[in-house]
Order: structure tokens, then C-alpha cells, then sequence
């Protein structure tokens, strides 16, 4: 064996030169934050054209079922608008001429969190399961506003200077500015206004023109494999709002394709001071109007969705909502409320609802009546109190074709 020959030299150098190979096999793996950047946290329903997203620097056209990530800045233009889809069944609609920026999603640890700005332009959340596993983790701005949101459906317009927030509906409380709106009440935040304005109810014109500024005509996506129940309050939204019926939800292995019906019209039924109150637990006079109610009708299907009761007394603000139901030539009838107020816990019992006789949902200005039934019981309490039954007396507006 030559004296120049070092088996054990030789060993030494492979083993370095094996540290540094893996050293740098390691350096060129992404860190686990810089994956979960890259991760998909939505995806996009449908939309028209004129949209684009922008991503580190670059901006391009937004697709159907294209995905969408945690800094990404959605821009529609004059006729572009877009709905999306989020992981934890989160959902937004963006209108027109709308700029957008989804500044922080995490839906791991203990604290998750959904963060969003508007820029301008007008936009509907629909909060899902990030809201409910954290409710002070889903928070919306405009450059005027700060919107906390804990588990609700909210609307924004933010416009030279100006923010409007449409408080549609909330089982917990929305703060504007540290400010509460209850269900059915819009606020008005301008930075220059003194004193700070208060919550005043949402008009049935504001609502038309919400809807309108927010509809969307055009195919619908699915979502992809495993990125939702199908169940999903946040995507039977997106399926009513871009007026595509789906049928049988609870039943994921049948083809969306198959689900997905033709595209119908919706008319909304409103009743400003609409619930007249003849009886119950509760002193109030018989005769009395204690508040007023909604709620939107699929022409198509007869689905009822979105119902809402808000009952306005001396003895405090009490809120129904999420009420659904069906209508047919004989009547409708519209069970299901949840209930929430400002000032006390409680939980709306199965007799809470709405039931009317026959009525032409596709005529506007045709009037809606039948009688309704608030029971609750309070935290703490075993027995349901019937805290208003009456009569309610409405009006169907313009209906629209999405």
C-alpha cells in the first residue's frame, strides 16, 4: 500500500462533502411558512369577466375555479364582479369597479384568523367556520372603518371618503368603530363627521340596490374535492345568490353538473312595521306594531331564504333570522330561526315561525300577510316564553332576474 494513500483522509473528505451537499438540499427547501403562502385558501364560483388578481408584484386575469391566496388583491372593473369560496366556507362577492385585498387567512392554532381590507367599490361577507372557532378573529376594513364581525352576514361601500356597512344578518353583535348595529341596521362612518352617527334600519331600496350591485349572471364552479361541506350555509348562499338551484346537497357523490337547475328570478318580501302584536307572555297592548320582517322567495324553486323577524319594544331588540321555508299556491310556511339579541341570551324554540295564505310573489306591490309566533327560551330558564304572536303584513318588491 503507497504511504500516500489515507483511507481514513479520504472518508473524511466524502462524509464533509456529504454534510454540505444535505446542508444545501436543505436550504433550497421552502420554509413551512413560504408553502403556506403558496396555498390555496378559496376559490373562485363564478364571475364575469373583468377581474384580476394581484400576486408578489404581478397582476393577472382571475378565472372560473381559479384559486386565490392569503395577500392576494382582487380588482374588479365596470363589469367584472366575482364570488369566492373560502376553505372554512367563508364567503365574498365583490361588485364593480371594486379593489380588495385578503391581508391575512390561518385557519391553524387556536386562534385563527380571517383579515380583509375594501378599498373601494362594494362587497358581502359571509363569515364561516374561522368565525365560530374564534370570533374575534375575522375583521373587516375600509379606509374609514373597522368592522369586527362575529358570525354574521355584513355588506360594504366604501366611496370617496365614505363607508356604508349593511348589517343583513348577526347571531352574536357586529362593532363599527366600536360601535354595535344590530341585524337589519346600516351605519354611516365619514372620518370628519362629529358626533359619531348612529345604526338606522336598512331601507328595502338599500337592499334592491345591494343585490343589484352584487348579482351575477354566468356559470357556477364546483368546489373542488374535499374544500367544503356541501352542506355549507356559505355555499347554498352563493348558489341562491347567483340564482343557479342545486338539489340534493346532502348527497356529494351525484355530478354538480346534475345539481345545478336553470337560472330563476327572487323576490323580496318586506314589511317595514310589519309585525302586529295580538297576544303572548309579554305586556304589550294588542294592536301594537313592535317591528318589521323580510325575507326572499325564489320564483323557480319556491324556496324561502334569508327570513328575518326584528322585534322592536320597550323591553329591549330582539332578532330572528335564517329563517327558510316554501311557498306553493296554497301558501308558505317559515321555520328555522335563530335568534340573538343586545341585551339578553336565548334560543329560538321550533314554534318560532311565519305562516301565510297564497300569495303572488311575482307581482310587485302584492301584499303578503299571515301570522307569526315568537318563543324563546332564556339562558338560565326552562320554560319557553311566547314573547309576541301576531299578525304581519307586508309587501313584495321588484323581483330580479340574476
Amino acid at each position: 500500500m503507497s504511504a500516500s494513500f489515507k483511507p481514513g483522509l479520504i472518508l473524511f473528505r466524502v462524509a464533509l462533502w456529504a454534510t454540505f451537499l444535505a446542508f444545501c438540499g436543505l436550504l433550497a427547501v421552502p420554509a413551512p411558512s413560504a408553502l403556506a403562502q403558496e396555498e390555496a385558501i378559496g376559490q373562485v364560483m363564478t364571475l364575469t369577466p373583468g377581474v384580476t388578481v394581484t400576486r408578489a408584484g404581478r397582476t393577472q386575469a382571475l378565472a372560473l375555479k381559479a384559486p386565490v391566496h392569503a395577500s392576494d388583491t382582487l380588482s374588479t372593473d365596470a363589469t367584472g364582479r366575482v364570488r369566492i369560496l373560502f376553505n372554512d366556507d367563508s364567503a365574498l362577492s365583490l361588485g364593480s369597479n371594486t379593489t380588495f385585498n385578503l391581508r391575512e387567512y390561518s385557519e391553524s392554532g387556536p386562534r385563527p384568523v380571517f383579515n380583509v381590507h375594501l378599498g373601494q367599490g362594494v362587497a358581502r361577507l359571509i363569515t364561516g367556520k374561522i368565525t365560530e372557532a374564534n370570533p374575534r378573529g375575522f375583521t373587516a376594513s375600509t379606509p374609514e372603518a373597522v368592522v369586527g364581525i362575529r358570525g354574521t352576514i355584513i355588506s360594504l361601500r366604501s366611496y370617496e371618503g365614505t363607508t356604508w356597512v349593511f348589517v343583513e344578518n348577526t347571531l352574536r353583535q357586529v362593532h363599527v368603530n366600536g360601535i354595535n348595529v344590530p341585524a337589519g341596521n346600516k351605519i354611516v362612518i365619514q372620518p370628519d363627521v362629529i358626533p359619531q352617527p348612529r345604526p338606522e334600519p336598512i331601507t328595502p331600496q338599500e337592499r334592491e340596490e345591494l343585490i343589484g350591485d352584487l348579482a351575477i349572471e354566468g356559470r357556477l364552479a364546483a368546489p373542488t374535492v374535499g374544500q367544503l361541506a356541501y352542506q355549507s350555509r356559505a355555499w347554498e348562499e352563493i348558489v341562491e345568490d347567483s340564482g343557479l338551484l342545486l338539489a340534493g346537497l346532502s348527497m356529494p357523490t351525484q355530478s354538480l353538473e346534475d345539481k345545478i337547475g336553470q337560472i330563476g328570478s327572487t323576490a323580496f318580501v318586506h314589511g317595514p312595521n310589519g309585525l302586529i302584536h295580538q297576544g303572548g307572555d309579554w305586556p304589550i297592548a294588542p294592536g301594537t306594531p313592535v317591528g318589521d320582517f323580510g325575507f326572499e322567495v325564489n320564483l323557480t324553486s319556491g324556496q324561502v331564504s334569508g327570513a328575518w323577524m326584528n322585534l322592536n319594544y320597550g323591553m329591549g331588540s330582539y332578532q330572528f333570522m335564517n329563517g327558510t321555508g316554501k311557498a306553493d299556491p296554497h301558501g308558505f310556511f317559515i321555520d328555522g330561526f335563530r335568534g340573538s339579541s343586545s341585551s339578553s341570551s336565548f334560543t329560538a324554540t321550533s314554534s318560532t315561525r311565519m305562516q301565510g295564505g297564497p300569495a303572488d310573489f311575482s307581482n310587485p306591490g302584492s301584499k303578503v300577510s299571515g301570522k307569526y309566533n315568537m318563543e324563546v327560551v332564556f339562558d338560565g330558564g326552562s320554560r319557553p316564553e311566547n314573547i309576541s304572536s301576531g299578525i304581519f303584513e307586508g309587501t313584495v318588491l321588484p323581483s330580479r332576474t340574476r
